[in-house]
Formats: structure tokens, C-alpha cells, sequence
């Protein structure tokens, strides 16, 4: 069973403000507080509106699963039926950065 009420990608209402939004990202705190990520679904005055973080309490969901969450989400519910099947994450081991041999030194110019 899930720690979370709402999803990832459902659409709620915070009851306090009225503010609607999509959930884009949620925490659990260690004092128990879950909080959401609430992303606004349009503009205001052509400028995209700041994300509200709101407890888990306070709101009210209007629609399940609004926009598709992606294949992370797919991946992580086939390892919890496969631990197998997660897929590797891209990358690798980074080389070292080497030095140049050419350092600078200080300028000849300064004089103390």
C-alpha cells in the first residue's frame, strides 16, 4: 500500500484557496507530513504560475491520473512485480579529468 493518497499526475483542488492543479511532485517529511506539488494548467498573463506546495489534508481530487506520468512510473510498477525488469540508467563511470601540463604561473609582471 502506497504512503501517498493522491498520484502523480492526478488533478485536485487545494480546499483552502481553491487553487487547482495537477500533482507533479509529492514528499513525506519525517515528522509524517505529506506534502504535494500542485502545477497550474494555464497561464496568467502569458507567464506560466508558480507551483503551490500543499499538505496532503487540504486537498480534494477532481480527476484521476489527468496527464500520462511516463515510463518511469511503468518501470518502477514492472520491478515491483519483477525486481528484474527495472532497465539500466543511462551512463556510466565519468574518466577523471586530467591536468594540463602546461599550468600557469605566476605573472612576472607583479612585482611584491
Amino acid at each position: 500500500m502506497s504512503i501517498f493518497k493522491f498520484d502523480l499526475g492526478d488533478q485536485v483542488k487545494d480546499q483552502v484557496s481553491g487553487y487547482i492543479g495537477v500533482i507533479t511532485g509529492r514528499t513525506q517529511w519525517l515528522n509524517g507530513c505529506v506534502r504535494y506539488i500542485l502545477e497550474a494548467q494555464k497561464l496568467e498573463g502569458g507567464k506560466p504560475v508558480d507551483p503551490l506546495n500543499v499538505d496532503e489534508q487540504q486537498l480534494v481530487l477532481m480527476k484521476a491520473l489527468k496527464v500520462n506520468v511516463g515510463q518511469v512510473t511503468n518501470a518502477v510498477r514492472a520491478a515491483l512485480s519483477e525486481p528484474k525488469s527495472l532497465p539500466k540508467p543511462p551512463g556510466g563511470p565519468r574518466p577523471a579529468p586530467s591536468r594540463s601540463r602546461v599550468t600557469p604561473t605566476r605573472s612576472r609582471s607583479i612585482r611584491r
